[in-house]
């Protein structure tokens, strides 16, 4: 096996301080997106409009994306679980119990 040559060990700092600097400036970005809110209702945090228990009853199991997004709109983000083989849909709103 080859030493490393001291220019390899530089270029791995330097791509290990640059990925640092990209997770950092990653996460103020991610923070200063939830302290703005855009178009807040409650608590800073954008709901999805016009959103409430009864439209959210008529979602049933087997309902496809389309149907889903039809009844009750586009999801304010979704995220995929590929171990699960699975999207989770997010929507914000005020429930009757005000959660």
């Amino acid at each position: 096996m080859k030493p490393m040559h001291s220019t390899h060990i530089l270029r791995a700092f330097i791509k290990r301080q640059t990925a640092t600097r990209i997770a950092w400036l990653a996460t103020a970005l991610f923070i200063a997106g939830c302290a703005a809110g855009g178009n807040s209702d409650v608590g800073g945090y954008f709901m999805t409009p016009g959103l409430n228990d009864t439209r959210t009853q008529a979602i049933v199991v087997g309902m496809t994306p389309a149907q889903v997004m039809a009844a009750i709109g586009k999801p304010h983000q979704r995220v995929r679980f590929g171990n699960l083989n699975a999207t989770a849909w997010d929507y914000r709103y005020t429930d009757t119990w005000g959660y």
